[in-house]
């Protein structure tokens, strides 16, 4: 069976977005998630900042740590202010 070559035309034009992110959580599921943050800080998008706050999600709730609570909060402020 022969392999159909993609045509960047056709592609949809939020593919390398979500190429990117889930690039992100393949750190993730390699439990990096120091890598996984480094890969979501640097991008605006609503997807990577959800990756993102998964990220602190993840922190808070496998170190109990109390302090990151506000970071949490920021990044979803943040998602909700990209969505509109």
């Amino acid at each position: 069976m022969s392999e159909e070559k993609r045509d960047s035309s056709t592609e949809h034009p939020n593919a390398a977005i979500l190429l990117n992110f889930t690039k992100g959580f393949d750190y993730l599921f390699s439990d990096d998630l120091v890598s996984a943050k480094k890969h979501f800080e640097p991008h605006d998008d609503p997807i990577h900042l959800l990756g993102l706050g998964v990220c602190t999600f993840l922190e808070a709730a496998l170190g109990l740590e109390v302090f990151i609570s506000p970071h949490a909060e920021k990044h979803h402020a943040s998602l909700l202010t990209s969505l509109v």
